[in-house]
């Protein structure tokens, strides 16, 4: 799997040149832009362990906070570009479901990681067309991150799951 993993992300960045419309530095107010910088820097985290051969459980503990981070940004753009009043709670509600898929994933099965990022596409591709107050840009760039970091998440499982304590081994 890790075969089809690495080129997707390589091909993920690389698209991201032909979707994003303008340097993510140059628009610190826009939220699209701290997601593409929250990629990258997730990007950094998962080069950095591949070089130091180590995909064990410091890149689970990343991709958890990336999981748990993505859904506020579109918080963020509700809050930035004034989005309507229902859905402030369609926002909040993906909070809370993209979170406590990152708990189960860190609490029961990292499983729920690939599902939780994996679903994450989805939820962009939702919006996608649908909201003024997110760009379709954005939808577009985060749907292909997601999709290559689930990806990556379930080629790494296997190292994860021999690197847990004993109670979370399957």
């Amino acid at each position: 799997m890790d075969r089809i993993a690495t080129p997707a992300l390589l091909l993920a960045t690389l698209s991201l040149y032909w979707v994003v419309p303008e340097q993510p530095f140059t628009h610190l107010d826009n939220p699209g832009h701290w997601g593409l910088i929250g990629y990258f820097l997730t990007l950094v985290a998962i080069v950095r362990a591949r070089l130091r051969a180590s995909r064990g459980r410091g890149l689970q503990r990343w991709l958890l906070v990336f999981l748990c981070a993505m859904p506020l940004v579109y918080v963020a753009f509700w809050l930035r570009y004034s989005g309507p009043q229902d859905w402030l709670w369609i926002q909040l509600a993906g909070v809370v479901v993209f979170w406590a898929l990152a708990w189960i994933a860190a609490t029961l099965n990292p499983w729920f990681l690939a599902i939780g990022i994996g679903g994450h596409a989805v939820w962009d591709l939702w919006h996608w067309g649908r909201v003024e107050f997110v760009p379709d840009w954005y939808a577009l760039a985060c749907f292909v991150i997601d999709i290559a970091i689930a990806l990556y998440v379930a080629a790494q499982i296997p190292n994860w799951l021999d690197s847990r304590p004993l109670q979370y081994r399957r």
